[in-house]
Parts: C-alpha cells; sequence; structure tokens
C-alpha cells in the first residue's frame, strides 16, 4: 500500500502515494532543503546528486521508474518539467491506495480481483492445490484504501455453487448478485461513484458458459474478454488507472 504525501511544487500543493520502502523497479522522491534561504523544493536523484552539497536532503518515499496501472507521471519542476518518477495520484482527502489485482484458477476458471492482502491471503492459501490455486494475472488500477467523500466500498462476492467471484459497488448490483446466491466476503477497498481526475470506468464482464467474472479498466482488455465470450454487465465505479 502507498503512504500519502504533501508535495509543494512552484507554490502549490498537491498530494501523492508513494511507496514507503525501496523496490526492485523504484527511485527515490527527495524532498531538498537549501541551506541559504531554506528553500524547499522536492526532485528526483539525479537533481538531488547535482545540489547535495549545498542543500539538505533526505528521501521522502519512493516512486516507480515505470509507468504502471494506477499511477501517473511526478514531474520534477526544478529538473526542467522533466518526469522524475510515477506515483499513485490521490484525492484530497485520502489516506492512501492500493493496487486492485486479478488473479486466476486454471482449476476453477474463476478470476479473482483483491486489492487487501487478506483478500490476497485467500487466494495464495490455494497454492499446492493444483486444483484450485490462484496465481497473479494482472492489475487493473488502484483504489482508495478507506471512504473518503465521491466513494463507495468495493465489495468482492463469491457463489459457492459456481465458484465464482466478482467485485460489486452500486446497491442494485449487490442486491441482484445476493439474489442469485452470492455472499459479500469482504470490503476490498473504495471507488468513485462518478468519474474524477485520473480514473477510468472499472468494467464487470461475465461469461455464462464458464460461470466466469472478469473485470478491467482497459478497453483492449475488454475488447479481448468480449471475443472470448465474455458479455459486459456494466460499470460498478471508477479506479485510478
Amino acid at each position: 500500500m502507498s503512504e500519502v504525501h504533501t508535495i509543494t511544487q512552484d507554490g502549490r500543493a498537491f498530494r501523492c502515494g508513494l511507496l514507503p520502502m525501496k523496490e526492485m523497479g523504484c527511485t527515490p522522491l527527495y524532498k531538498i532543503v537549501f541551506k541559504k534561504g531554506d528553500t524547499i523544493v522536492f526532485g528526483g536523484k539525479e537533481y538531488q546528486q547535482s545540489v547535495k552539497d549545498e542543500a539538505d536532503c533526505s528521501i521522502v518515499g519512493y516512486m516507480s521508474e515505470r509507468p504502471k496501472k494506477g499511477m501517473v507521471p511526478f514531474t520534477s519542476i526544478v529538473q526542467g518539467s522533466k518526469v522524475a518518477g510515477y506515483v499513485f495520484p490521490t484525492h484530497k482527502d485520502s489516506t492512501g491506495v492500493s493496487l486492485l489485482k486479478m488473479y486466476y484458477s486454471r482449476g476453477r476458471c474463476d478470476h479473482a480481483a483483491v486489492a487487501t492482502s487478506a483478500g490476497e491471503q485467500d487466494l495464495l492459501l490455494s497454492l499446492g492445490d493444483k486444483k484450485h490455486e490462484y496465481y497473479f494475472d494482472k492489475p487493473i488500477g488502484s483504489i482508495e484504501v478507506s471512504p473518503i467523500e465521491g466513494t463507495t466500498p468495493l465489495f468482492r462476492m463469491w457463489h459457492g455453487h459456481h465458484l465464482n467471484s466478482t467485485l460489486a459497488a452500486k446497491p442494485e448490483t449487490i442486491d441482484t448478485l445476493t439474489s442469485q446466491g452470492y455472499c459479500k466476503v469482504r470490503i476490498e477497498g473504495h471507488i468513485f461513484t462518478s468519474q474524477t481526475f485520473f480514473t477510468s470506468p472499472l468494467q464487470i464482464l461475465y461469461h455464462e458458459g464458464m460461470k466466469d467474472s472478469a473485470a478491467s479498466c482497459d478497453p483492449k482488455e475488454v475488447n479481448t474478454y468480449t471475443e472470448q465470450g465474455y458479455i459486459i454487465q456494466g460499470i460498478e465505479g471508477y479506479v485510478y488507472h
């Protein structure tokens, strides 16, 4: 999960999600305080190296070196608007975002999307069971960890007979799925009810023959699913993408 930080650039403050620990493919974002004039700027490693003798530099958090789903470019003004890395966009009230990940079980023909460590643990408990084990398939986007204005809970729901996982956020979707025999597993996070900055629609698809649900924010992926026989069920909300 990312941590939310307030960054000041060119006299303007904005919030972004940074990784708290260095991971492979990550680069640090520095808070740079110049010894003369107490000017504070934020920049990447390249800029930090060029001014380290005239400023106090500390790592705020870590950015991705490459763009990933759910991330946006961090443009460092002090580096001539050069992209210093990629960060999670966050709402002004955000407390943190997490990545919504798609897993898949060949044995069950089941796509399962999770964003919490508990949800991921549920799926990883199946490892070693060749008939039912789940493997990471692809990232979908990023969602808010806690409820903020304009969001609603995103539930993972499960049908024990069909062995099918799906996502639901709209009350009418939850009611319909419940009447069909689905039950709520847990809240995986919170998604926006209307489109806002850096968000894309979260589309839910269903394959009647395989009794399998899938989810995607990527139009190309949605087209691939439909070519495979999935039917678009609708948009449950909007996620960072």
